[in-house]
């Protein structure tokens, strides 16, 4: 692809890095194929003049590829694009069921299933899937699965099977699970680098300063940053879409939504109309100056989506309501309207940071001043997200065991204060991730308190002498969609520590 675009440029990413992947076999050429490629190249590179020619999504997150099956024998090909083309998925399924007897548990948690079939084509080049997977008999579909196993607990291989043989003649089916834990850790690393990806393309394009678009629904053209564009579309034509802090591939976005009113498409209902002065009329009447919620299409602009693997938004705002109902919990009647500190570890809270230090100190031998003297804001803030991640799940944040109350956990901390609270620091490779730049709970008042921790902290600069990222100047006005994420702080926390870390 010869597109001219920066954000292509700067990003350096490879999943290679934590992962073996093998170049698979070549793959037949098709002119149906390279038609398709033609007509990608031409959508887009757009009009000289506004400089909003992309690079599309999938080739960024290195999804739009052809797929071999995961049998290393078997040289089927997956055409389309199985990580977002449901039917395309479907029949990749499908097919490792009917011919090769293989099942993948919830392929809708795999980050990038293309590079996760690849993975296990290579690896089974020189493993039997027998070494890899527990096999299931079955007598009939739709029953469940009976683990065969010898009396060791270990499946049963079948005598004289050829090693790289998929289909075996055994009447077991194998499954690759989040259980097995190669695979496990293969579904971590494929998320990990997708939301790498997709915080560093957001950061790049908030950074942006050569945007060129014009707009959507008038003649005016558009330069310097993404945000103004949206703010235009806001203030002049009541367009709603979200903060652009919270959204990625914003090119891909515009000229998604472009397409579709040149299809006299309404954004909303997603009806057709005969002509754009009807579209416009009913846009304006109807109030339709929005995408719809319910098209899983536009998830994939928005960066909540990639927080968590297999969650949408729609998922986290669920939990986000639970999460609200604990809180209340935690608030005596009468200090509703106060934003009190709440305890890492019950429900105890008071409008004095200092106060719930000493009663962490003496009630739970906890003393996080102590224990968190040598780390900066930022570890800070990704350790105390990872202990109310855990405490929220009842498990020890320390050694992962789980109880099924609240008050064995409190106990069970405490145990573990034998030699003093420095103990009581977990290893870094549990809590240092990028995942626990977010909170567990909105609005957590602790964090606020973090930043005084430590008195050199400074805000303005850096320890190399740049300057750290400023969110972009947005009007308090601006209107929040359900998709929303306030992500300005992440990004910011995110860059500064990947450039603390070189």
């Amino acid at each position: 692809m010869s597109i001219n675009d920066p954000i292509l440029k700067a990003l350096t990413f490879s999943l290679g890095n934590d992962l073996t992947f093998e170049p698979p076999p070549q793959l037949p050429s098709s002119s149906k194929n390279t038609g398709e490629s033609s007509n990608s190249s031409k959508a887009v590179e757009s009009d000289s003049r506004t400089n909003d020619s992309f690079t599309p999504s999938s080739v960024l997150l290195e999804e739009d590829q052809r797929t071999f099956c995961l049998a290393p024998k078997c040289m089927h090909v997956f055409n389309e694009n199985i990580c977002r083309n449901g039917s395309a998925q479907q029949e990749a399924l499908a097919h490792l069921l009917k011919e090769h007897k293989m099942v993948i548990e919830n392929p809708n948690e795999i980050a990038n299933l293309s590079k996760y079939l690849v993975y296990w084509r290579e690896r089974l080049k020189s493993a039997s899937v027998t070494e890899i997977c527990v096999g299931f008999a079955t007598d009939e579909l739709g029953k469940t699965p009976t683990p065969n196993k010898s009396r060791s607990g270990i499946s049963k291989e079948p005598k004289e099977a050829n090693k790289n043989d998929i289909a075996q003649n055994d009447g077991l089916y194998y499954m690759f699970s989040p259980d097995l834990p190669e695979d496990s850790e293969l579904r971590k690393q494929l998320w990990r680098k997708r939301l790498d990806i997709v915080l560093e393309v957001n950061r790049l394009e908030r950074e942006e300063t050569t945007f060129c678009r014009r707009c959507l629904f008038c003649r005016e053209i558009v330069n310097g940053n993404r945000s103004q564009c949206f703010v235009h579309m806001r203030d002049s034509h009541s367009f709603h879409i979200g903060q652009p802090d919270n959204l990625v591939f914003v090119k891909e976005l515009l000229q998604l939504l472009e397409d579709k009113l040149n299809r006299l498409e309404c954004l909303f209902c997603e009806h057709v109309y005969k002509d754009k002065v009807v579209l416009k009329e009913h846009m304006r009447k109807k109030q339709h100056r929005k995408i719809s919620p319910h098209n899983s299409e536009y998830d994939r602009f928005y960066v909540v989506n990639y927080l968590e693997p297999g969650k949408t938004w729609e998922n986290i705002g669920l939990e986000d309501g639970e999460d609200e109902t604990r809180e209340e919990e935690w608030v005596e009647p009468s200090e509703e309207k106060q934003r009190n500190v709440v305890c890492l570890f019950c429900t105890a809270s008071d409008s004095s940071y200092q106060n719930v230090l000493d009663h962490m100190n003496t009630e739970h031998l906890f003393d996080f001043l102590q224990i968190t003297e040598s780390l900066d804001f930022y570890h800070k803030v990704k350790l105390v997200n990872y202990i109310r991640r855990t405490v929220y799940q009842i498990s020890c944040f320390i050694c992962d065991d789980r109880f099924q109350d609240g008050s064995l956990l409190l106990s069970h901390i405490s145990e573990h204060n034998i030699n003093g609270s420095l103990e009581l620091l977990p290893s870094q490779e549990k809590w240092n991730q990028a995942e626990y730049f977010f909170p567990t709970y909105e609005n957590d008042e602790f964090l606020t308190y973090l930043d005084g921790d430590n008195e050199n902290f400074d805000c303005t600069s850096s320890s190399d002498g740049e300057g750290h990222v400023i969110a972009e100047d947005l009007p308090s006005s601006m209107t929040t969609t359900s998709r929303d994420f306030d992500l300005a702080g992440l990004a910011i926390r995110y860059h500064n520590e990947f450039k603390s870390t070189k």
